[in-house]
């Protein structure tokens, strides 16, 4: 059924008409940018504090590490909001006008979301490159597969959050209030790879948590950033496509009986 309603040019102006209205309110950026430029300045003064008299920590530096939570911190910014507006569109009953329409509801909030998202990485990451520059020094990409990379998991990532957010919010069909989800959710994302990298945890958690979408969310594009390798690269982007194919099954998978369960109720 997901697949039935799936046209890309429907979803990609739905998207493009995101990315205009954002770009229509400027001032909403303000906010973003402030608090981004905030948590980079302050992590870079914690991590020169943290590396005094040390070379690396784990396998990074302080030029690493400082870049990397730069990165990992965007992906949050990128990705971490989708949540609330999934939410509250089941919670309120608005999904109930969407459903006799001509569209997917979780392929049209997919595209609704990922436009504004996108519009927030241009504006971002010159203000952490910025802060990082000026406190540890220049990145300076010379491999363009890095790039080629580096983008798709900038999009891997995007895609992740949304179809986890969305299962944690799909909730909202059998559990009146979802917040408290999200809240673990968020919490578990940022000490698995976001605050730190995640080589920083005991060997035995990073064995563990390889193996689930955790890391995906925000250590995968901050680890091929500062510290690409061919190989572990496309192993990594092989993780991400993996957790997202099965986040978007179980998206979707979580839809069909939630509505099945609204229609057999009576609404």
């Amino acid at each position: 059924m997901a697949w039935s309603n799936f046209d890309t040019r429907k979803y990609t102006l739905t998207a493009w008409i995101s990315l205009k209205s954002r770009f229509a309110y400027r001032a909403e950026l303000a906010g973003p940018l402030l608090t981004y430029g905030l948590f980079v300045w302050i992590f870079s003064l914690i991590w020169s504090v943290a590396y005094s008299g040390r070379g690396e920590l784990a396998g990074y530096s302080r030029f690493e590490v400082t870049w990397y939570f730069a990165v990992a911190e965007l992906m949050t910014f990128l990705g971490g909001g989708f949540f609330h507006g999934l939410s509250e569109e089941i919670k309120s009953g608005q999904i109930a006008y969407t459903l006799s329409r001509p569209y997917s509801f979780l392929w049209f909030q997919f595209s609704q979301n990922i436009g504004p998202a996108l519009v927030q990485l241009p504006v971002l990451f010159p203000l952490g490159y910025l802060i990082c520059t000026l406190t540890v020094g220049p990145w300076i990409p010379i491999n363009p597969v890095q790039i080629l990379f580096l983008g798709l998991s900038v999009l891997l990532t995007l895609a992740l959050h949304f179809f986890l957010q969305a299962c944690l919010s799909l909730a909202a069909f059998w559990v009146e209030e979802t917040i408290a989800f999200f809240w673990i959710y968020q919490k578990l994302f940022l000490v698995t790879g976001t605050l730190m990298p995640l080589e920083f945890l005991p060997d035995w958690a990073v064995r563990i948590l390889i193996w689930t979408p955790l890391p995906y969310l925000s250590w995968a594009t901050g680890k091929m950033f500062v510290h690409f390798e061919l190989r572990q690269s496309l192993e990594i982007l092989g993780m991400q496509i993996l957790w997202t194919c099965l986040g978007a099954l179980g998206a979707f998978f979580l839809f069909r009986l939630g509505v099945r369960r609204t229609l057999m109720q009576g609404g």
